[in-house]
Order: structure tokens, then sequence, then C-alpha cells
């Protein structure tokens, strides 16, 4: 997952020049002359494999598309920045970018549709997101700018947490999820700060500890994975209210952190 520049390291490995607009902290084809930032690669699993679990439990249970649309987006996101950081080249730093806001503003759509939003309303709101992403994605590829992306996702994750909070006036139940969701993501925000602020300490500090402690210090890795899970939560909180919002009988929970949907029975056709 993407997020603010350090400066370009301009060590080189098996996929030739960096042509990202940004670079981490972690220095570059020091582990594998495959891989340009080992750690920041491999620690991508934890955003894949939730999300594509997730998104079969969804099918298996019929769940409304766009929940499961968010879940697949969520993995592109993981697949996409395993790509970035294992090349740093700016197309697979798009296809690791340009997903986080996508699944951002399907989250948006999925929460609204839960408020019960008049069809009307709930097409506008749609199509004006599709728009959105659509010049975004363009106006993204033709001007290399990440602070564009960064203000473009931070604006779509204040948004989905306004929602949240509707929809916690409606579904009380939901604040244990929405509170689990926010101190990871807000737990790897902590880590994506220190990793650019600190960037020159950490790397000093890893030249001092033992390799196998060392990797503790890669906090670009622990913000994949403690905000990729926190989507991941963001992602079932959307569900979650969903299934609050159509069904009776229904519940949503974390089971060994994987979804778990209980019976489900429409408040439409009872059954």
């Amino acid at each position: 997952m993407a997020a603010v520049s350090s400066l370009i390291n301009e060590t080189f490995g098996f996929w030739g020049t960096i042509t990202a607009t940004i670079d981490w902290c972690e220095s570059n084809y020091d582990i594998s002359y495959f891989v340009a930032e080992f750690w920041n690669t491999l620690s991508n699993i934890a955003i894949i494999a939730p999300a594509i679990l997730g998104a079969i439990r969804c099918w298996q249970c019929n769940i409304e598309k766009r929940i499961i649309l968010a879940f697949v987006l969520l993995s592109f996101v993981g697949l996409g920045s395993w790509c970035f950081h294992m090349t740093l080249l700016y197309e697979m730093q798009l296809l690791d970018e340009i997903p986080m806001v996508a699944v951002s503003m399907v989250s948006i759509s999925s929460l609204l549709s839960s408020l019960q939003v008049s069809c009307k309303n709930s097409l506008l709101v749609e199509v004006l997101l599709t728009l959105t992403l659509v010049a975004f994605t363009l106006i993204y590829v033709l001007v290399k700018t990440p602070i564009l992306f960064q203000l473009s996702y931070a604006a779509m994750v204040f948004g989905i947490i306004y929602v949240d909070l509707l929809i916690l006036k409606r579904h009380p139940s939901n604040k244990k999820l929405l509170t689990l969701g926010l101190s990871l993501y807000g737990c790897g925000v902590v880590f994506w700060l220190c990793d650019n602020i600190f960037c020159d300490n950490l790397r000093e500090l890893r030249q001092l500890l033992p390799s196998f402690i060392a990797p503790l210090t890669q906090f670009h890795s622990l913000w994949h994975i403690f905000a990729g899970f926190g989507a991941y939560i963001q992602v079932l909180l959307c569900l979650r209210s969903h299934v609050l919002s159509k069904y009776k009988l229904a519940d949503v929970s974390l089971k060994y952190g994987f979804v778990e949907i209980k019976q489900l029975k429409s408040y439409q056709n009872g059954h």
C-alpha cells in the first residue's frame, strides 16, 4: 500500500531503474536480487489472504455483489502493492494506489445503501463515485503527483468514517468492530509516519540488531499488516451493516480473524 515519498534509493536489481514516484525506508534489493523491497512485498500476504477468503465466504452465502467486489478490490490492493514493492516501477505503483481509491469508493457506496437511501439518490451517488474514480485515474496517470493520491485517499477514508458513524446510530452493535478497525488502522498510520520521519534512525538501528530481529524495524511492512487488516475490518463492517439492514435473525462477526456469517432470513420475504 502506498503512502508518502522518501528519497529514491539508486540500488538496482532485477527490475532495473526505479520509475516509481515514491520509495521507502527499506533498503532496495537488500535481501533478494529479484525483489526490490523484500519485507514490504512479503507483508502483503496479510492483505491478500483475508480479502480472498472474505470474498469466497460472501459468495457462498449469496451476499450482495457490491460486498464481494469490495473484498476482491481489497485483494487487488494487496496484489498491486506486492508488485509495486517487488519492482518499484510506476506501472506497478498504479496497480497499488488506484485499487485503494476504488475499494474506498465501493465501501462508501455499500455503506450508503445500508442507510436505505432512496433508489434515485443511491443511483446518483454510484454514478458520481464512478465518475470520480475515472477522473482520478485519468488525471493521476497523466500527472505523476503522489500528493493527488494521498489527498484523494485521505478524503475517502474520512468519508468512510463519517458514514460509519451515521450507521452506528442505527446499529450500535457495530461499535466493537468499528473500534477494532479504527484502532488497527490508526496503529498502521503511526508505523507509516514513523517509517518516513525516522527512516535514518531505523536504518542505523537495523545495523545494530540481530538479523532475526531487524525485520521488526521495517515499519512500512507493519503499516501493511495493521492498515490492511483494518481495511479488511471496514469491508466486514460494510457487510455487517448490509446484513443488519436487509435480514433478520442474522449477524456477521469475526471467527479466528475471518468472516463468520450466521443464519440469514430476509426482512423482505421472510426466508
